[in-house]
């Protein structure tokens, strides 16, 4: 490719995912700064990684840069010591895929489930956050927290454990 032919890809990856990588920035972080910020950082690793990103399909771009945008949220909300908070405030149930769990925590409310995660390390927050409110499956998750596919399955079924015991000693629930 020309170089002619790079600029004008990379000017139209940004006038068509630049909306769309802003508002998931923005659903992360809910402060317009930060989502700004992360969406022009995502563009600049987009540029130094060019070659790569140029070889994805087109139809699989959007998921893959909606990727890019949800890792350096993570990451900021990480340095910030903030955890992000998209949709938790909208929950009305839980779904949970643990056959026994699934009825108990499903009857939790939102305060119960948020005052127990908050007391979870950021790495089990950010797990659980992902499988259980964002539906991720083990392996964007591991895309997007860097960590082997493998290992994800057992860290979150680590951080349930650690999540049912604190609401445990909470008195939320009774033993499962």
């Amino acid at each position: 490719m020309s170089k002619k032919s790079d600029n004008k890809l990379m000017s139209e990856l940004f006038s068509e995912y630049r909306q769309m990588m802003f508002k998931i920035a923005l659903d992360i972080l809910h402060n317009k700064s930060d989502a700004e910020d992360v969406v022009q950082e995502a563009f600049l690793w987009i540029i130094n990684n060019f070659k790569k990103v140029s070889k994805i399909p087109c139809n699989e771009r959007p998921l893959y840069f909606a990727n890019i945008i949800e890792h350096i949220s993570i990451d900021l909300c990480r340095k910030q010591k903030r955890r992000p908070t998209k949709g938790i405030d909208e929950l009305n149930d839980v779904e949970v895929d643990y056959r026994v769990e699934d009825e108990v925590l499903s009857k939790l409310t939102v305060e119960e489930i948020k005052s127990a995660l908050d007391h979870l390390s950021d790495r089990d927050y950010d797990l659980l956050y992902l499988y259980l409110f964002d539906k991720k499956g083990p392996k964007e998750i591991s895309t997007v927290m860097g960590i082997p596919e493998n290992s994800v399955r057992v860290y979150i079924h680590r951080a349930r454990k650690r999540f049912i015991k604190i609401l445990k000693k909470r008195g939320v629930i009774d033993d499962i």
